[in-house]
Protein backbone atom coordinates (compact mmCIF):
# COMPACT_ATOMS: atom_id res chain seq x y z
CA UNK A 1 0.00 0.00 0.00
CA UNK A 2 2.75 1.96 0.49
CA UNK A 3 3.78 1.64 -2.89
CA UNK A 4 0.50 2.15 -4.46
CA UNK A 5 0.53 5.47 -1.99
CA UNK A 6 3.18 6.82 -3.84
CA UNK A 7 2.12 5.98 -7.55
CA UNK A 8 -1.32 7.98 -6.63
CA UNK A 9 1.29 11.01 -5.07
CA UNK A 10 2.36 11.36 -8.60
CA UNK A 11 -0.42 10.20 -11.01
CA UNK A 12 -2.25 12.71 -13.12
CA UNK A 13 -5.99 12.03 -12.60
CA UNK A 14 -8.16 12.05 -15.34
CA UNK A 15 -12.01 12.74 -15.26
CA UNK A 16 -15.06 12.74 -17.58
CA UNK A 17 -18.53 14.14 -16.64
CA UNK A 18 -21.01 11.61 -15.28
CA UNK A 19 -23.66 13.36 -17.01
CA UNK A 20 -21.47 12.44 -20.72
CA UNK A 21 -20.86 9.44 -19.42
CA UNK A 22 -24.41 8.24 -19.15
CA UNK A 23 -25.47 9.67 -22.88
CA UNK A 24 -22.62 7.34 -24.40
CA UNK A 25 -24.02 5.10 -26.85
CA UNK A 26 -22.63 1.95 -25.07
CA UNK A 27 -23.29 3.16 -21.82
CA UNK A 28 -26.26 0.57 -21.17
CA UNK A 29 -24.02 -2.06 -22.38
CA UNK A 30 -20.81 -1.46 -20.56
CA UNK A 31 -21.77 0.45 -17.61
CA UNK A 32 -20.25 3.57 -15.80
CA UNK A 33 -16.82 2.64 -15.42
CA UNK A 34 -16.00 1.60 -18.49
CA UNK A 35 -17.92 3.94 -20.42
CA UNK A 36 -15.69 6.05 -18.31
CA UNK A 37 -12.15 4.71 -19.42
CA UNK A 38 -13.55 4.54 -22.88
CA UNK A 39 -14.07 8.39 -22.78
CA UNK A 40 -10.38 9.64 -21.29
CA UNK A 41 -8.32 10.24 -24.06
CA UNK A 42 -4.68 8.94 -24.59
CA UNK A 43 -5.55 5.69 -22.55
CA UNK A 44 -3.63 2.59 -23.56
CA UNK A 45 -5.98 -0.38 -21.84
CA UNK A 46 -5.18 -3.19 -20.01
CA UNK A 47 -8.18 -5.18 -19.30
CA UNK A 48 -9.51 -8.91 -18.84
CA UNK A 49 -13.13 -7.46 -19.68
CA UNK A 50 -14.08 -8.63 -22.97
CA UNK A 51 -16.45 -6.70 -23.56
CA UNK A 52 -14.57 -3.50 -22.74
CA UNK A 53 -11.55 -4.89 -24.52
CA UNK A 54 -14.04 -5.51 -27.69
CA UNK A 55 -15.36 -2.22 -27.79
CA UNK A 56 -12.10 -0.49 -27.54
CA UNK A 57 -10.38 -2.03 -30.39
CA UNK A 58 -13.64 -1.25 -32.27
CA UNK A 59 -13.36 2.39 -31.66
CA UNK A 60 -9.55 2.26 -32.32
CA UNK A 61 -8.28 2.60 -28.93
CA UNK A 62 -5.33 0.90 -27.67
CA UNK A 63 -5.90 -2.53 -26.04
CA UNK A 64 -4.24 -5.28 -24.56
CA UNK A 65 -6.87 -8.37 -23.17
CA UNK A 66 -4.56 -9.51 -19.81
CA UNK A 67 -5.97 -13.07 -20.81
CA UNK A 68 -4.39 -13.38 -24.52
CA UNK A 69 -1.29 -12.11 -22.74
CA UNK A 70 -1.54 -14.67 -19.80
CA UNK A 71 -2.58 -17.90 -21.97
CA UNK A 72 0.47 -16.60 -24.38
CA UNK A 73 3.12 -17.36 -21.60
CA UNK A 74 1.09 -20.45 -19.87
Amino acid sequence: MNTFRKFIAKAHEMSAPAKEIAEASVFVRLGFSDTTLLALDDVSLLTADGPLYREALRQGRMAENFNHIREANQ
